[in-house]
């Protein structure tokens, strides 16, 4: 993937830090295989979230060791961490986008720029190994890096009556990424004809998309010391 100047993340000892990136479960086969999707701040449009299909690279993570080394890349340096760009996890098979992965909706973690490395590799490395209920029904993850904040969404393709099932991967996710009672978190319905829009001309692609802030449920953050 394309290089470039990386802080790195920060320490895991603090209140409120992002779970620690030690202990790997081993260098076996995961049990769901993986998508590395990135692309390039040059490319990018500062005002949206979505990934440049035309300006991305990929690479698999089908086992640990894979994952260690995308993970000590990103630590590195070796993956650009820039304003402008995107990085996702996702499903193997499936597209970053809303189309591809047919999902529900998103949790949305509106974040500061030096707590957004660890927080990401937190919330992937526990998607990757798959030992929670909740993460079963998450096809992807991702960071798009801005100016004033990154946002880091949880995508998810659980349908039907899931309210409980969004509070309950909420308080997951705020454990995983170590966020505190500053930090808000929204969880953005889709709707189908969103979710199916890319099919459609642009102005109706655009009416599509236009009501799925409406649909957003405002879970503000309140996380007990």
């Amino acid at each position: 993937p394309p290089g470039g100047p990386s802080p790195a993340p920060p320490a895991a000892s603090s209140a409120g830090a992002a779970t620690p990136l030690t202990g790997a479960p081993g260098a076996g086969r995961l049990e769901r295989a993986w998508t590395v999707w990135g692309d390039e701040s040059s490319a990018r449009v500062m005002s949206t979230s979505e990934l440049d299909m035309e300006q991305s690279w990929k690479r698999d993570v089908s086992s640990w060791n894979d994952f260690e080394r995308f993970e000590n890349d990103v630590v590195r340096g070796s993956v650009e961490l820039k304003d402008g760009v995107n990085v996702c996890l996702f499903v193997s098979g499936v597209r970053p986008t809303w189309e591809s992965t047919q999902a529900h909706g998103k949790w949305v973690l509106l974040t500061e720029r030096r707590d957004t490395a660890a927080r990401t590799l937190a919330l992937m490395r526990a998607l990757v190994a798959g030992g929670h209920p909740s993460l079963r029904h998450v096809c992807g993850i991702q960071l798009s890096l801005r100016p004033s904040r990154d946002c880091v969404s949880v995508w998810s393709r659980r349908r039907g009556d899931a309210s409980a099932f969004i509070r309950q991967t909420r308080a997951l996710l705020i454990a995983i990424a170590g966020l505190g009672p500053q930090h808000k978190v929204n969880y953005l319905i889709i709707p189908t004809s969103a979710r199916s829009s890319s099919s459609l001309p642009p102005a109706q692609t655009a009416a599509a998309t236009s009501g799925a802030g409406k649909a957003a449920r405002d879970l503000t953050v309140r996380v007990a010391e």
